[in-house]
């Protein structure tokens, strides 16, 4: 199990570079370029990551942007949870210059006042809710009315004079939902990574500021726990593409508001960790996969994710259309991500580089599964024109586990996904839950245990197709894979699926389809090339019809693929989750795929084993390494590669 940890002092090394931040005065000012510049509270230099001059520049631009994209109009309300989206859009109304007007829906009272009498009507009771609620209390709390201000101190020393976590709340019936009516508790019980640390966060900043002694140190010792695991065996909501954004919110209100400075380092370790993991997902405007709960934005800037983590990582040739609304918590912070991690965002480092990772049990933060091991082993394959990633369980549940991004010079990215089942105008998971995939870096096969199964594929319309001498030929901008089916007919455009998609306002992308023609498997196997691997197209072309595929052993779930130069890849399907799989002729044993990031045959651009506390990343010139000590001292240098 993972060990519940003590804060101590920790000794850290940093190169120089202040906040602008002031004790007091306005919190926005306006550079001589007439951009507003949001000033973060006063933070220690030591817990300050560098960057260069012409990166803070760029943030400026960026945090203009989603300014003026979101000032001006309506907020929303604030029934229940809906501030996770209507406080984000009032605050930076309010640094638009629309203050009066923000500051009046910030303070109006909340449309469920009966749950919080309790606690003076502020509402502490939702997730989403309490995240805003911090920022709006610690960081625009001096443009508050004196009134209110006092008001939300009076309820939050009420709130945490006890751990409000399951405390009886008095609106409780035993209803249906999510409410205090539903769930016998004064703050949000839910679990998942997201909403768990947005609760905790707050739990503990409230209490530190009303000076509830005991509830403080019962909400550390959740985040304790949380930073541990992902120093260790990671997160449960491990890269989701809808809610790593949602988790790193609220570590910015702890770095940015804790009065003890070693809890702010605390807070310091996890926005480096998520940064890194983000970092790696990250490419020119997409997130590429696998991700668990994966809740299907496959489009440049259309993932919540990539708007999230682009607003520190940019390199995308078009700015971001409808900026997230996170940005808010992240242009009035003083955190950045280490230059190193920035850098390998922007795949500055040596290509191509296969990674194996892992990723623990969805549950095990609550108890209700083991961390002894990982559940989830990803294969990820960064070129320089595409990304392929895939779990060997395929798609399954919320978790998609087979994705690919590949460079589009206008656009970023374009996504390649390949599912099974009867959905295919959302091809994230499968709906019969029986694919299996194989990697070898390039090389990819995917069985399904379904005869007659239904593949669907999600493509650009920029990409050609061909097909010659039963080859699929898929032709992107710069990338180009070769589909060798395993009794498997191809069907080409599925037309109402692509109207649906449409509809969805994915005008740029289509689905193909294609379904298994009998035997107890079907599927395909995958070669991915590229001008620095393969030549010209047409060399490809040659190479993926000498590539040999081996399907003697089909009818017991075997197949291999020979391509030459490129390797080999094989895979036998099994009765288990996990199929036996052989990468270059070898093997794959499970037992060696722990690691939570393990480049094959170097340590860059990323390094982290299972249970070691530690992360190094290397890339752009940089190199960082945090370390979360068992005691919970966390120690971090970041320092020139040469």
């Amino acid at each position: 199990m993972i060990k519940r940890v003590t804060i101590l002092a920790a000794a850290v090394m940093m190169m120089g570079w202040a906040t602008l931040a002031s004790a007091d005065g306005d919190r926005v000012r306006t550079d001589d370029r007439g951009r507003i510049v949001p000033v973060p509270l006063p933070t220690p230099e030591r817990l300050i990551n560098p960057w260069p001059a012409e990166w803070e520049d760029a943030l400026i631009d960026r945090a203009n942007q989603s300014i003026a994209h979101h000032s001006g109009g309506n907020y929303g309300n604030k029934f229940f949870e809906n501030e996770k989206s209507s406080y984000p859009r009032a605050m930076l109304d309010f640094l638009a210059g629309n203050r009066q007007r923000a500051i009046a829906f910030l303070q109006a009272e909340d449309v469920n006042r009966d749950w919080h009498t309790h606690t003076e009507g502020i509402d502490f009771f939702p997730s989403f809710t309490l995240k805003g609620q911090m920022r709006k209390y610690f960081f625009f709390g001096q443009y508050l009315d004196e009134e209110y201000r006092n008001r939300m101190r009076r309820g939050a020393t009420t709130w945490t004079e006890r751990d409000p976590l399951r405390r009886p709340h008095h609106a409780f019936r035993n209803a249906q939902g999510w409410t205090p009516e539903a769930r016998n508790s004064w703050v949000d019980i839910r679990g998942t990574d997201n909403l768990r640390m947005m609760r905790d966060t707050s739990i503990y900043l409230m209490a530190e500021e009303t000076g509830n002694e005991r509830t403080r140190r019962v909400a550390l010792d959740r985040l304790q726990y949380e930073v541990s695991a992902m120093f260790n065996i990671g997160m449960g909501e491990w890269d989701s593409e809808n809610y790593l954004g949602h988790s790193f919110a609220p570590w910015l209100n702890l770095y940015d508001f804790a009065r003890d400075e070693e809890v702010r380092m605390l807070a310091k370790a996890a926005l480096d960790w998520m940064s890194a993991a983000a970092a790696v997902k990250y490419w020119r405007s997409g997130w590429n996969g696998p991700t668990k709960r994966d809740y299907y934005h496959p489009a440049a800037w259309r993932t919540p994710a990539a708007s999230d983590f682009g607003f520190y990582f940019a390199d995308a040739p078009q700015p971001d259309p409808t900026p997230s609304l996170e940005h808010i918590h992240m242009m009035t912070s003083a955190y950045r991500p280490p230059r190193a991690v920035v850098a390998m965002a922007r795949k500055k480092f040596e290509r191509p580089v296969e990674l194996l990772l892992s990723h623990p049990p969805y549950g095990h933060y609550s108890g209700q599964r083991s961390a002894d091991r990982p559940e989830f082993h990803e294969t990820q394959y960064i070129a320089n024109t595409f990304m392929l990633g895939s779990l060997p369980t395929g798609n399954i549940g919320d978790t998609n586990g087979f994705k690919m991004l590949t460079y589009n010079q206008e656009r970023g990215v374009d996504f390649f996904m390949a599912a099974t089942g009867n959905r295919p105008d959302r091809i994230v998971t499968s709906t019969n839950n029986r694919d299996r995939v194989a990697q070898y870096r390039n090389l990819i096969i995917f069985l399904n245990g379904d005869a007659e199964a239904d593949f669907h594929f999600w493509v650009p319309n920029s990409m050609d197709v061909e097909r010659e001498r039963g080859v699929i030929f898929l032709r992107f901008e710069r990338t180009w894979a070769a589909l060798k089916p395993i009794n498997l007919d191809w069907r080409g455009n599925n037309p109402q699926a692509t109207e649906r998609i449409r509809q969805q306002r994915y005008e740029a992308e289509q689905i193909l389809a294609a379904k298994g023609t009998g035997g107890r498997f079907s599927g395909f196997a995958m070669i991915v090339g590229e001008a620095e691997s393969h030549g010209s197209y047409e060399a490809f072309k040659r190479a993926a019809h000498a590539a040999r595929l081996d399907l003697r052993a089909l009818a017991n779930g075997e197949a291999r693929l020979d391509a030459g130069d490129c390797g080999s890849v094989g895979i036998r399907f099994g009765e288990g989750n996990l199929p036996t799989v052989w990468r270059n002729g070898q093997q794959h044993d499970w037992d060696d795929h722990f690691a939570q990031y393990q480049p094959v045959g170097g340590d860059k651009p990323i390094k982290q084993g299972w249970k070691t506390g530690r992360f190094r990343v290397e890339a752009g010139g940089w190199v960082f390494q945090g370390r979360l000590d068992a005691d919970g001292r966390y120690t971090f240098e970041e320092r020139s590669a040469d």
